[in-house]
């Protein structure tokens, strides 16, 4: 992996923004990067700057102390803010992002942007509870971001939640885990170039959401995904390609529109629909993905098992919360008109997969026999119509049940599923080579698949010099995971000192630095009883809402690349309690 070198700690800046009507320039020099970020939190806490343009290429140290969340552009409850032609490169730490919207952006855009070398994500652009079907105009456009996430390995390309965000034209490579994460709902994910994503992670995809309220109205549509990698654990030794998609609607996910994708040499496989309902998966181009094309993949009512123990609780309340704050939802959306509250989720074979069409895909794997066009598990084939679509690998087609059975295309058809779908030739011009131009011939185009330019992805071509910066740079071939920065570190401390007595409360963890599992600090506290040292301890207990078996938990980011590190921490157990301590190397 290529890296740039860092810039320096003293630069000089131009910026140039429009206030209302009037323009003006403001020009500073020479200033510390705490300074200088400081002064952009006060420029576009206003919510009144509407474009701004500049060179950001700054260490995150000031006077040896490292920043936990530097950032290149701070957005704080802004709107209308347009983040445009800007390098934002060689910053931040563990939550330090290229742009970073930390609270209830709207109508915000960053575009041609080139961003790389970031701690965490490239954008990260939140927006707040909208009413109803309101969408939050937040935009990343003809972005070139690339090798985030050098200290967070959860730092991915373009970060999106709440409703109605808009990516699209983006080139997108090089990120521990995901390209593009949206929460949320009614967002477009489009035309957006994407490789060598999920280079440090697993169970991931290159685009990916999940949740039962998460991905209703959204159109994931003509882009262009190659090669998610995904990096895990097998046996005891960590290795590459492990458990990665191309696209991935986890957890519930639904009411989505994945449409005219390429996608092509992700590990796991193509498109994995995880539980998910009335999902329209339509005229998508799946080619050589590693165990299998596409995942359909549901859970089922089984009283001890995961959906019914652990998932079912939670989405009961996320729908009553969201729901009741836009009962329009209900309306609209088929997968948010029931709650998932006691048997109402479950079909009368005990499954949730419903209302799911996948039709017009073409699904092309010769030369790899052993990969299975689909993975199926508690899919219920009449309640999720598939077909037509076409199969070919130039042999004999195979379709997964579960983990290990297989099924050739006839029995596959004797389920119900994929009655009016072919394996047959689609006379792909040179897939095994990139080419993927249709013979006008091709039974797939009877079929009804329309052939589509997966080159209009990415940049776009209307500013040729931005189009050679973005596809001509050079790097590395792909051959282990990026290492991270070599910051100094030369003493790590946690301490609890200024904290009250009591429950740990939401919005507190970044103060710690703390990270507590999915945000959740219940099972947290501290107290002044009993300290080792100092003032205060920080307590751990089991409570309902952290129902995994590492759940409470704290981790502290550091970064060692050589040398001895020395840990210590006081820890006193009561009875029947057991701790587990981990230091990672991701």
């Amino acid at each position: 992996m290529q890296a740039f070198p860092p810039a320096p700690r003293l630069h000089s800046h131009g910026f140039r923004f429009r206030l209302y009507s009037s323009e003006f320039v403001f020009l500073c020099y020479d200033f510390y990067y705490v300074v200088f970020v400081h002064l952009l939190d006060c420029l576009f806490n206003s919510g009144e700057i509407m474009a701004y343009r500049g060179i950001i290429g700054l260490s995150v140290f000031f006077k040896r102390k490292l920043l936990n969340a530097a950032v290149g552009v701070r957005l704080e409850k802004a709107s209308r803010v347009r983040v445009a032609g800007c390098r934002i490169h060689d910053l931040g730490y563990y939550e330090g992002s290229g742009v970073d919207g930390v609270a209830s952006c709207t109508d915000c855009s960053v575009e041609d942007c080139d961003i790389w070398n970031t701690g965490s994500h490239g954008v990260h652009l939140r927006a707040p509870a909208m009413p109803g079907l309101t969408r939050c105009g937040n935009r990343v456009a003809n972005c070139y971001i690339h090798h985030t996430g050098w200290v967070n390995k959860h730092g991915v390309g373009v970060m999106v939640s709440g409703q109605g965000a808009t990516v699209e034209h983006n080139l997108i490579h090089d990120t521990p885990r995901n390209a593009i994460f949206h929460g949320g709902r009614l967002h477009a994910i489009r035309f957006n170039r994407v490789r060598h994503t999920n280079l440090e992670m697993e169970d991931t995809g290159a685009i990916y959401t999940g949740g039962w309220t998460s991905g209703q109205g959204t159109r994931i549509t003509d882009n262009w995904i190659s090669d998610s990698i995904g990096f895990g654990k097998t046996k005891g030794r960590f290795h590459h390609y492990h458990t990665a998609h191309g696209i991935y609607m986890d957890e519930c996910s639904s009411d989505a529109l994945i449409a005219g994708n390429l996608v092509e040499r992700c590990h796991d496989g193509g498109i994995y629909l995880h539980n998910g309902r009335y999902n329209t998966v339509s005229n998508n181009l799946l080619v050589l993905n590693g165990a299998w094309q596409m995942d359909l993949t549901g859970w089922n009512d089984t009283p001890d098992g995961y959906f019914v123990k652990i998932r079912q609780p939670e989405c009961v309340k996320v729908w009553e919360k969201v729901t009741k704050r836009c009962p329009e939802l209900k309306e609209a959306f088929p997968s948010l008109s029931y709650s998932p509250a006691g048997r109402t989720p479950f079909l009368s074979d005990g499954r949730t997969m419903r209302g799911n069409r996948i039709v017009n895909n073409v699904c092309w794997s010769v030369g790899e026999p052993g990969v299975k066009f689909l993975k199926v598990k508690d899919f219920t084939p009449a309640a999720n119509p598939t077909g037509p679509n076409l199969y070919w690998n130039g042999t004999n087609a195979t379709f997964g049940i579960s983990w290990d059975k297989r099924l050739s295309f006839d029995e596959w058809k004797a389920t119900g599923a994929d009655v009016t779908s072919v394996s047959a030739d689609p006379l792909i011009a040179d897939p095994a080579h990139g080419d993927y131009r249709f013979d006008p011939k091709s039974p797939a185009i009877a079929m009804g698949f329309r052939p589509f330019d997966w080159t209009d992805s990415g940049v776009l071509a209307s500013d040729p010099a931005w189009v050679r910066k973005a596809t001509d740079e050079t790097w590395d071939a792909f051959e282990d995971a990026p290492k991270a920065p070599r910051y100094l570190i030369e003493r790590a401390e946690m301490d609890f000192e200024r904290f009250p007595v009591g429950p740990l409360r939401d919005g507190m963890g970044g103060m710690l630095p703390l990270n507590t599992m999915m945000g959740k600090p219940g099972g947290l506290s501290f107290t002044d009883k009993d300290v080792a040292q100092g003032r205060r301890a920080l307590v751990f207990t089991d409570t309902p809402e952290n129902a995994h078996s590492f759940c409470p938990h704290v981790s502290l980011p550091c970064c060692v690349t050589g040398g001895t590190a020395v840990i210590r921490f006081a820890f006193k157990p009561v009875k029947s309690t057991g701790m587990t301590f981990e230091a990672r190397d991701y």
